[in-house]
């Protein structure tokens, strides 16, 4: 076995793969296309050369063979399709191309200044999409007739910047308590994404993944002597903020009511947020246990929901539901049991993966799975641009701060 001593150089083309992929992060709370630039950046890194140095380091990453195993799913789920291939491909592609830029990006990051840079490139970027949302909140800012788009949500989409405001409150707070410089800053921006979440933000998700952060943060800090403050210390947190904030007592409040009014005869209640989210886990269940094995194939969640007779969202007369509002529901569709098995287990396989992490590294990695483990249940993040984009990213970023820089060639 020959080995390779030397860390990986550090290329032209390399640094204009990362150019590219901080291009893709800034704009990851702003646009649904521009992101695409992180996917552009793994395959210009292909074109960087000491590919068999890169490939070793990619082999070696723990979510390799899961990540392969996953998209063998979704092949299958390309040629086992009950609406044809054309369906499959969509789907293939659309997850394909984020799991594959995952992977490719894994060289790029093994140098810790580059690791740093998304991180912060990702902080400056989702404060200030969530100083601009609060100012259109404020109709300081109409973001609609700025921009000439027709819903403000069309610019700055705040369920998705929800999830990254979680994200980046997570990372801020764990800097507030390692670093020795501009702590200051970090607790500053800390509050500020705390306040957005649950004084501004209308969206539950956000609040939901703030909440489950805190109480992971206590686990990392005190291990299970964590998980019983936080079982103490969370509901507090939650009734202290049910006080203070109109924005999450009343959220909070409606999910309560609208869950115990469900089963009520009255079409408002059939309707409600809550209630159409239970009626689209109802109709998906109907189609998990028609189709258990393999389910539907990808692509298809629409045409096989439209069979069912189940509810729309309000508004959408002609257009079919996208998906049910909860991503685990959306693969046992589409892929059946197998599927969503193989989901789990790539899931579990970068929770796993996190462990021989160095420990900043390690507690980053643990919080971007408890955020997208937790956002797959209310909505379909692995289906959305922004939130898969931002785990797998994440995952790109962290990871390879296991690999040693020496490789290995056969």
């Amino acid at each position: 076995m020959k080995q390779y001593t030397q860390p990986l150089a550090v290329t032209r083309i390399d640094n204009m793969a990362y150019v590219l992929v901080l291009i893709g992060v800034f704009f990851l709370p702003f646009s649904r296309s521009l992101d695409n630039c992180i996917a552009l950046g793994a395959v210009l890194t292909l074109f960087g050369g000491q590919l068999p140095q890169k490939w070793q380091l990619i082999r070696r990453q723990p979510l390799f063979w899961s990540t392969l195993l996953l998209l063998g799913v979704f092949a299958l789920g390309l040629v086992h399709n009950t609406e044809g291939w054309h369906r499959g491909w969509y789907s293939l592609y659309k997850y394909g191309h984020k799991l594959l830029a995952m992977l490719v990006l894994f060289p790029l990051f093994t140098v810790p200044s580059r690791r740093r840079g998304v991180l912060n490139v990702l902080l400056c970027s989702t404060v200030l999409a969530t100083v601009v949302w609060a100012l259109q909140m404020l109709d300081v800012l109409d973001l609609a007739d700025l921009f000439h788009r027709r819903q403000p949500d069309h610019v700055i989409a705040p369920l998705q910047l929800s999830v990254l405001a979680a994200v980046a409150w997570f990372v801020v707070v764990l800097r507030s308590l390692e670093a020795s410089t501009y702590r200051w800053l970090a607790v500053v921006i800390s509050i500020w994404l705390f306040c957005y979440m649950f004084y501004i933000n209308q969206e539950r998700t956000g609040m939901l993944l703030c909440l489950g952060l805190t109480a992971l943060l206590l686990w990392q800090s005190w291990s299970w002597r964590g998980i019983a403050l936080s079982l103490v210390l969370v509901p507090l947190l939650s009734v202290g903020i049910f006080v203070t904030s109109p924005m999450f007592s009343a959220r909070f409040t409606t999910v309560l009511q609208e869950s115990a009014q469900y089963n009520d005869a009255s079409a408002a209640m059939q309707r409600s947020s809550i209630g159409l989210r239970l009626a689209f886990l109802k109709y998906s269940w109907q189609l998990i246990k028609a189709r258990p094995l393999l389910g539907y194939g990808g692509g298809t969640f629409s045409a096989a929901y439209a069979t069912t007779g189940g509810p729309l969202l309000d508004g959408e007369v002609v257009v079919p539901l996208g998906d049910p509002h909860n991503t685990y529901a959306h693969v046992a569709v589409e892929y059946g049991v197998v599927g969503l098995a193989v989901f789990i287990y790539w899931l579990f396989a970068a929770w796993h993966a996190c462990g021989a992490l160095p420990v900043a590294e390690r507690r980053l990695a643990q919080g971007a799975c408890v955020v997208f483990a937790l956002a797959c249940f209310p909505i379909a993040a692995f289906l959305l641009n922004q939130p898969c984009y931002l785990y797998v990213l994440m995952l790109a970023v962290l990871l390879p701060a296991r690999s040693a820089l020496t490789v290995t060639r056969g």
